[in-house]
């Protein structure tokens, strides 16, 4: 067993024992796996689950879908383009108003207006 392969077994099994999530992987060239047991913990790599992603807010222009976006208001039907970007908000057909970035939790995107996602990414 390599120096690596303990250090990281140990961190797991001391995760393991808090409750947290470890996974598993029982070849060189395997996938690791989500698991619920140290056994065999001489034999193969375990290690602390990395976390999962969160869903955030966009918060740049880079994050909005293009090169056409539309957007609504969660619990309305009314539809709007996303006619420009900028690096403080977004404007949109509506009202010609800048919107704050931090005011997308408010609203959901779409490309072909019939799908729609939350203005979130993973981060």
């Amino acid at each position: 067993m390599h120096a690596a392969q303990i250090q990281s077994n140990l961190r797991a099994a001391e995760a393991h024992l808090r409750g947290e999530p470890i996974e598993i992987k029982t070849s060189s060239d395997g996938d690791w796996r989500p698991t619920t047991s140290l056994e065999n913990f001489d034999r193969y790599w375990f290690r602390v689950a990395p976390p999962e992603p969160q869903a955030v807010p966009w918060n740049c222009a880079e994050d909005v879908p293009g090169p056409v976006c539309w957007i609504r208001w969660v619990h309305l039907d009314e539809v709007y383009m996303v006619i420009a970007v900028y690096p403080y908000g977004f404007r949109t057909s509506a009202t010609g108003k800048i919107q704050a970035w931090k005011d997308l939790s408010q609203f959901e995107h779409s490309t072909d207006r019939k799908t729609w996602k939350p203005c979130t990414k993973l981060a």
